[in-house]
């Protein structure tokens, strides 16, 4: 798990995790991201207006009521989007995003190292008027294949 912990409005904190693939074909793997939970974003319970709201301008600000999330590709992994280049606020919808790709055989899921895997990093910040208590993100990473 990704555990930010106690948030304050005179930091931005964050955690990390690392992401692999493995592929024994020569097409290209794609990795899709989706917010699973019952509310898009970091909510807390089942209250729509206990969310905190997702980053809007790519950099999670101490202060400001925000979280995002962006990858550090490594590996021969590409970003897509602006996932590698700013914080995004974690998709939500009928559909997957693509999040990041590599192509050909490869198996970052074994090899030893972080030069072998993406490192993932989640951003939250507050500010006073954000409600105490736990709040949590449900995510889902596919791995798929195409030709």
């Amino acid at each position: 798990p990704c555990q930010l912990g106690v948030l304050s409005i005179s930091q931005v904190k964050a955690c990390n995790y690392w992401i692999g693939t493995s592929n024994n074909g020569t097409n290209t793997v794609t990795v899709f991201v989706d917010d699973t939970g019952t509310n898009a974003g970091l909510a807390k319970g089942a209250g729509a207006t206990n969310n905190i709201a997702d980053v809007a301008d790519g950099t999670v600000t101490a202060g400001s009521e925000e979280y995002g999330f962006s990858v550090t590709t490594a590996g021969g992994y590409t970003a897509q989007g602006t996932f590698g280049t700013q914080y995004n606020g974690v998709p939500n919808g009928a559909t997957p995003t693509a999040f990041m790709t590599v192509a050909g055989v490869h198996d970052y899921v074994a090899a030893a190292g972080a030069g072998n895997r993406s490192q993932v990093t989640h951003q939250a910040s507050i500010n006073a008027a954000v409600e105490a208590g736990s709040y949590v993100n449900d995510l889902t990473y596919t791995a798929m294949t195409t030709n």
